[in-house]
């Protein structure tokens, strides 16, 4: 009796020292972010170059499932775009190429899953998938009378003045890969690359930010 009593002891306090020592991984993380967003801001029915680069500010946060997948929520905002495109006008049966200013301003919303390499290691390579919910402003501007002209049968003609905004809800799919590196046991170095899908290719993403595990 005596000497199975000092088994269950000695198994019992061994089982309770392994798991004082065990570690315990952190499960929810925070992270913000700065990096640089080129996007394709192409408009149906006029021409020109698309893509255009702004700077992105986020904020994140993170939920561990396990060692190896999370799912991740960031809100973002980029910087103003100033785009010119051009786009062709029949007045009085002539035509002419008539450029326009646009303003595009966009909050972001992304969600993503992730599936992170390694275990307990100081750097972890990543990667996820997830979807962009994109809240854009638009505004077209074209000159005023007199500063953008066309001939028509030896005439001189003004081109109508459009001063106009519009707002618009759009989803984008994306990947994208990185690394998390631990510069102590919770505070971390993250850098990611992210690609986004629109009817092709619509915006690509380098971002780097400080994380913090608790």
């Amino acid at each position: 009796m005596r000497l199975a009593a000092a088994i269950f002891f000695l198994v019992s306090s061994a089982g309770a020292a392994q798991a004082q020592t065990a570690p315990v991984l952190p499960r929810n993380e925070v992270v913000a972010s700065l990096g640089g967003f080129g996007a394709d801001y192409h408009h149906e029915g006029e021409y020109g170059n698309g893509g255009h680069p702004s700077l992105l500010a986020g904020v994140g946060a993170g939920r561990y499932w396990n060692d190896h997948l999370k799912t991740e929520v960031e809100a973002a905002w980029l910087s103003r775009v100033h785009a010119y495109s051009y786009e062709r006008l029949t007045i009085d049966g002539a035509t002419a190429d008539v450029a326009s200013e646009y303003t595009f301003h966009t909050t972001k919303l992304s969600v993503a899953q992730v599936y992170q390499f390694g275990r307990n290691a100081w750097v972890h390579p990543f990667i996820g998938a997830g979807a962009d919910v994109d809240w854009l402003r638009t505004a077209e501007n074209r000159p005023a009378p007199g500063r953008s002209v066309y001939f028509v049968n030896g005439q001189t003609k003004t081109i109508p003045v459009v001063h106009e905004a519009d707002k618009a809800v759009l989803f984008h799919p994306f990947v994208k890969t990185g690394f998390k590196w631990y510069l102590s046991e919770r505070a971390s170095f993250i850098s990611e690359w992210k690609f986004g899908f629109h009817q092709g290719f619509q915006h690509a993403l380098w971002k780097s930010g400080f994380g913090l595990d608790f």
